[in-house]
């Protein structure tokens, strides 16, 4: 049996906020693999264009713009995240 200070505790926890955290988490692994994915690919790219310059500039420009909108997902997840950290009472999430 658990007495009213537990209850009143475990019923102040935002389950929905917490829920989405986790949501938000998965969300954020998988972009952010992504955006390794393609942050190697520019690498690769960058290289091969420096060996034989000019290259094709237009596929790095792609890889470049790729690579941005990894990013951007990426952060626009953090935000999201953090927005219901706060809410979950979770530690926010900081990029460096």
């Amino acid at each position: 049996m658990t007495d009213n200070d537990d209850m009143r505790a475990y019923s102040e926890f935002d389950f929905e906020a917490i829920a989405q955290c986790n949501q938000i988490r998965d969300m954020l692994m998988t972009a952010l693999e992504r955006r390794n994915k393609e942050m190697q690919r520019l690498r690769i790219k960058t290289q091969e264009i420096q060996r034989e310059f000019p290259g094709d500039l237009k596929k790095l420009q792609a890889h470049m713009r790729e690579m941005k909108d990894s990013n951007n997902e990426v952060m626009a997840l953090v935000r999201e995240y953090n927005v219901w950290a706060e809410r979950a009472g979770q530690d926010k999430l900081v990029l460096e």
